[in-house]
């Protein structure tokens, strides 16, 4: 018996057959159409399930998906507008009642955090850049939620009065580009530019390795863990670790940063593994 994991994102519902080992037997992803609504979403889910339920034995539903979520009851707190009427969605109750399966729900950045328990035994932190900036605390092999479920959101931390996402986010990167004059949509095309010696792509590739970096240092003095992990399509860079490094190097106190900053394998199927971890930690 196997069982279902997904990845709930804005985009796109990514999910596949997990082994008790872990191993992917199989995966696929639909497009999550999230602005039809969080019932609309779930129901699709459900859908899923259900046809799996039909080819293979299932022992549980694992599911990491965006927003803040009560991992307890399995519900969603909060989720913002992208997703009308995800909040207060309860989610393994909706599953339970439809699959008759057991089920659990964590927020996708814990997911992630949690795919990287199975290889490592030190206390860490996730930090995952993309439209925003997420975040996780793993302590003891364990996520810590904070008395709202919502510790470790490092993106809403301030510098200089701004959010931390709102500087040193790909979205941020994207926007700071558009702002000196250049024509793009994504930061493969601002870190192309880059790579080009576009000057104005340079300012703000700089801009914002400067601002990522001095979030990072912030975090890595005060929690003073071994590891920070840092995930999202933008590390895929092969040259990313390398030249954050140095920004890093810059704003680092040498006597109280000793923490290393390393870019996590598990960027495309961690949310999946990740979800099945926090399963099998409630149910097996």
């Amino acid at each position: 018996m196997n069982y279902i994991c997904f990845d709930i994102g804005g985009t796109k519902i990514k999910y596949g057959l997990l082994d008790d080992n872990y191993n992917i037997l199989e995966k696929n992803d639909v497009d999550t159409n999230a602005k039809q609504g969080g019932e609309s979403v779930i129901a699709k889910v459900i859908d899923i399930i259900n046809d799996y339920k039909l080819k293979h034995k299932l022992k549980g539903v694992a599911i990491s998906t965006a927003g803040v979520v009560d991992h307890i009851n399995g519900s969603i707190i909060y989720a913002n507008d992208i997703m009308p009427g995800y909040t207060g969605l309860k989610i393994v109750d909706l599953i339970n009642e439809k699959t008759n399966l057991p089920a659990s729900v964590e927020n996708d950045v814990n997911c992630f955090a949690l795919s990287h328990i199975l290889y490592n035994n030190d206390d860490y932190l996730m930090v995952a850049i993309g439209t925003g900036i997420g975040g996780s605390i793993v302590i003891n092999k364990k996520i810590y939620h904070g008395i709202s479920n919502s510790a470790g959101e490092f993106g809403t931390m301030l510098i200089n009065g701004t959010k931390y996402e709102n500087l040193a986010s790909v979205s941020s990167l994207v926007r700071t580009a558009k702002k000196i004059g250049l024509d793009v949509n994504s930061g493969l095309e601002v870190f192309k530019l880059f790579d080009e010696g576009n000057s104005y792509a340079i300012s703000a590739v700089n801009y914002f390795y400067k601002n990522l970096a001095i979030g990072l240092v912030n975090i890595g003095q005060i929690f003073n863990f071994s590891k920070i992990i840092l995930g999202g399509g933008i590390t895929n860079r092969k040259t990313f670790l390398d030249e954050l490094m140095l920004e890093i190097d810059k704003y680092k106190d040498p006597a109280y940063f000793k923490t290393k900053v390393e870019i996590s394998p598990n960027t495309n199927d961690g949310g999946m593994i990740g979800a099945l971890v926090n399963f099998k930690s409630k149910y097996v």
